[in-house]
């Protein structure tokens, strides 16, 4: 990557989370890095993040596919994919590309992209699978202080689903 795509990359960041965010200058930002470093995979994600930020779903999920082709071993744009296929009601999609998430390698979300799989799969009606991976996800340390939310949600979640 060059300086100046880090620098777009930086800014776009800054507009992305500021307060209140602008994520129209932060997808201008993005597109430009993207355009500056074609196949690096940080712009595309954040193009994505910005693009589903504004509601342009297509452009978001075609943003994810590409960092998710430049980097293969990146679970962020994978989960992020299912994510949003999961919110569009693609459950099916969304059950694929959150099983490729979760097996690329450990990560700090992990429970949340399980969180997710689950949430898809019961979506499909595949309620044994869901309970999986909940109880997965019951089963997992806390890395930081927000992580026990997603325990917290699969213990609910079994508790409400118990046949």
């Amino acid at each position: 990557m060059t300086p100046d795509a880090m620098k777009a990359l930086r800014d776009g960041h800054e507009r992305f989370f500021a307060e209140p965010p602008d994520y129209e200058i932060a997808r201008s930002l993005f597109i430009q890095v993207t355009q500056m470093c074609p196949k690096w995979t940080e712009g595309y994600h954040w193009l994505a993040a910005s693009a589903e930020a504004l509601g342009q779903i297509g452009e978001a999920e075609a943003a994810y596919k590409s960092a998710a082709e430049y980097d293969p071993e990146d679970p962020r744009p994978v989960i992020a994919l299912g994510r949003l296929l999961l919110e569009a009601g693609r459950f099916d999609e969304a059950v694929c590309e959150l099983e490729r998430g979760v097996k690329l390698k450990h990560h700090y979300g992990e429970a949340d992209a399980r969180l997710f799989l689950a949430e898809a799969y019961e979506a499909t009606g595949a309620l044994p699978n869901a309970r999986t991976e909940w109880h997965r996800i019951t089963q997992m340390e806390a890395f930081y202080p927000s992580y026990d939310e997603p325990m917290k949600e699969a213990k609910r979640k079994l508790i409400e689903t118990n046949p």
